[in-house]
């Protein structure tokens, strides 16, 4: 279920469900300190503009913080009564590349990305894009995907890069390019390695967040 209430506990629910129920798993031990959504917003509210945290990201003392948490979710179906719960590793970094941090105050977005790996999950499992909020988009991978996306204005679908994109659309497909094609293998191979020192899960769960598809986003 693409939920955004895995991304920020208390978020207005849809209306179909019922209540969902976000809490810090207690079952594994993470070999780093544990930091979520909520560290990262506390940490973004500090600035009052883009420039602000393009000039805090290029300082070479600036030690953002970064996601790292697994979380037991329960959700609640009004219709059913039926209740969920499944684990998720959430991980995710800002990315501190001058290259990209050039464009933050251009583009009015935040180098971060972000992805939700379950846990336990005995079935295929298909992944969407969130902005924050879930997209109608599939990642084609076994994983969500979190970033600040430069969106259509029907929220509907990402700019990407085409011949026919100048000005400020093609700014934005250069950003959203980068997100998709550098910084989520970038984050998705991290969250593998970690997952990789945490043996109870890689022999449990481990084969099911690998990709699957030579095609994806």
């Amino acid at each position: 279920m693409c939920s955004s209430d895995l991304w920020d506990d208390g978020a207005k629910q849809a209306a179909l469900i019922a209540r969902t129920q976000l809490g810090v798993s207690s079952g594994h031990k993470l070999p780093r300190k544990m930091s979520g959504p909520p560290e990262v917003k506390k940490y973004l509210q500090q600035f009052n503009s883009f420039a602000e945290l393009e000039k805090s990201l290029s300082s070479p003392q600036t030690v953002p913080p970064d996601i790292c948490d697994i979380v037991d979710m329960q959700t609640e179906v009004k219709s059913s009564k039926e209740v969920t719960s499944r684990q998720w590793l959430r991980f995710g970094y800002f990315s501190q590349d001058p290259e990209v941090l050039r464009m933050v105050s251009k583009c009015c977005c935040v180098p971060l990305a972000a992805l939700a790996l379950p846990l336990g999950e005995s079935s295929m499992f298909d992944g969407c894009l969130f902005a924050s909020l879930p997209l109608p988009l599939p990642t084609r991978l076994p994983v969500h995907v979190n970033a600040y996306f430069r969106l259509h204005d029907n929220r509907r679908a990402v700019w990407r890069l085409s011949p026919d994109l100048d000005g400020e659309h093609k700014l934005w497909a250069e950003w959203n390019e980068w997100i998709l094609t550098t910084m989520v293998p970038d984050v998705y191979a991290k969250a593998l390695e970690l997952l990789a020192g945490l043996p109870k899960v890689v022999v449990d769960h481990g084969h099911s967040v690998w990709p699957r598809d030579t095609e994806i986003l």
